[in-house]
C-alpha cells in the first residue's frame, strides 16, 4: 500500500508541477559568458602561473555557483508549493466527486443496483462485484432503514455505495479499503450537502445527504456503533 500510495503520488506531482522554458537566448548569453571567462583566465606575459589561474578560476566558479545555488533553492521552493496546494487540491476535488456521485445517484434509475432492506441480501451482492466486503448494516430502528446499495467509482477504482433512507432524504455511504485506524467521525459541509468521514475496521467510510449536521452525525455514530459489534 505505502508503494502504491508514492507512485501515485510521484504521478500526481509530476502532472501539477509547473514546467518553466527557458527564455530565448539564455543558452547562448551563458555560453558567450564562459567562453569570455576562458579567455580573460588566459595568462598575461610572465605572469606566475599557479597563482593567476587559480585566482581567476575561483573568481568565475564564485559566480557560477551562486546562480546554481539560487536556482535550486527557487527549485525546491516551486516543489513545496506544488505539494502543498495540490494536496489541498485533490482533498477538494474527492469532496467534490463525494457530493457529484451523490446527485448523480438521486437521477431515476441510478440510486441502487441491488433494491432491499434485507441486508442479507445487499452484502452477498457485492461478492465477486469488489475485491473487498463492505459491512453492511440496517439502522432500521434509529430512523435510517436500508433501501439497498450498488457500484460507484471514486477516485479511479469501484466502490460499495450503501443506500439509506431518513424521511424524505437519502443518505449515500461510499465504503473502500483503508489504512489508517478507527477514529470518529468528521463532518464537512460541501456545496449545500453535509458529509461525514470515518474509518473504521480497516474502512474508509464516507457519508453523503442533505440531512442537516446532527442528523447525519447521528446516522454516522450509530453506523459506526453497529459496526464495532
Amino acid at each position: 500500500m505505502e508503494t502504491d500510495d508514492s507512485d501515485e503520488f510521484s504521478t500526481q506531482l509530476k502532472q501539477n508541477l509547473p514546467r518553466y522554458q527557458a527564455p530565448p537566448g539564455l543558452e547562448s548569453r551563458i555560453r558567450r559568458t564562459i567562453a569570455k571567462q576562458a579567455r580573460t583566465a588566459a595568462l598575461p606575459s610572465g605572469a606566475p602561473v599557479a597563482e593567476t589561474m587559480g585566482e581567476r578560476l575561483a573568481r568565475w566558479w564564485q559566480q557560477w555557483a551562486g546562480i546554481g545555488i539560487g536556482f535550486a533553492c527557487g527549485a525546491l521552493l516551486t516543489v513545496a508549493v506544488v505539494h502543498y496546494r495540490g494536496t489541498g487540491f485533490n482533498e477538494d476535488a474527492f469532496e467534490q466527486q463525494l457530493v457529484a456521485s451523490h446527485v448523480r445517484s438521486l437521477m431515476v434509475g441510478h440510486l441502487t443496483d441491488v433494491l432491499s432492506s434485507d441486508q442479507h441480501t445487499v452484502k452477498p451482492w457485492f461478492t465477486g462485484k469488489l475485491d473487498y466486503a463492505p459491512p453492511v448494516i440496517d439502522l432500521q430502528e434509529k430512523g435510517f432503514p436500508l433501501i439497498g446499495g450498488r457500484l460507484d467509482y471514486l477516485d479511479g477504482r469501484a466502490v460499495a455505495a450503501l443506500v439509506y433512507r431518513h424521511q424524505q432524504h437519502t443518505i449515500n455511504v461510499f465504503v473502500r479499503p483503508a489504512r489508517d485506524d478507527t477514529h470518529k467521525v468528521t463532518l464537512v459541509a460541501k456545496q449545500g450537502f453535509n458529509l461525514a468521514s470515518w474509518n473504521q475496521s480497516d474502512m474508509q467510510f464516507w457519508a453523503v445527504s442533505d440531512v442537516n449536521a446532527d442528523e447525519l452525525q447521528k446516522f454516522s455514530s450509530a453506523f459506526q456503533a453497529r459496526v464495532a459489534e
